[in-house]
């Protein structure tokens, strides 16, 4: 830095609060798993699994008995 120039408002090398709250030195991993886990929304994490997992699934296994009745139908 220049002898003259201003001081920066921010230090971008210092870091910041979401560095020191992951940070293994000043937290153990243990504690850091139990915040974690206490951040959990459990009616979204349904939610989410819902949509995710059990509608593509049942979307997957409806279509080939929906196709087949549609065919026999047609034919």
């Amino acid at each position: 830095m220049r002898s003259g120039a201003r001081p920066m408002l921010i230090e971008p090398r210092g870091g910041d609060a979401e560095d020191d709250a992951s940070s293994t030195k000043t937290h153990s991993l243990l504690a850091i798993a139990g915040t974690l886990l206490g951040e959990i929304n459990l009616p979204k994490l349904a939610l989410a699994w819902i949509i995710l997992a059990l509608v593509p699934g049942i979307l997957l296994g409806v279509a080939p008995l929906v196709v087949t009745a549609w065919y026999d139908d047609v034919a």
